[in-house]
């Protein structure tokens, strides 16, 4: 969190790094694990990631994630399919 927190804004986003990660990555209900992403940028993750990630933040400063929202697609409804390519959907995992 402290990485997210020191990143410049307002900013171009770069290439590659932490945060065109935050923004481009998607979740994949078939990924094991990290794979590339078909948007020619970024990654995919899956499940097992996602559930890693809540295991480290459990019990932090942060009050213990229970729910991740994919925030660019909250204003396409509770799991609506979107209508950008990705099918944005609002996702909570917990």
């Amino acid at each position: 969190m402290d990485d997210i927190k020191r990143i410049t804004r307002p900013t171009d986003v770069p290439d590659y790094g932490l945060l065109n990660d935050l923004l481009w990555s998607d979740p994949s209900e078939t990924a094991l694990d990290w794979e590339d992403n078909e948007r020619g940028v970024s990654y995919c993750f899956g499940k097992a990631v996602i559930n890693e990630f809540l295991t480290k933040v459990r019990g932090r400063k942060l009050g213990g994630v229970a729910v991740l929202i994919r925030v660019r697609a909250v204003g396409h409804g509770l799991g609506v399919p979107g209508t950008h390519g990705g099918g944005g959907r609002l996702r909570i995992l917990e």
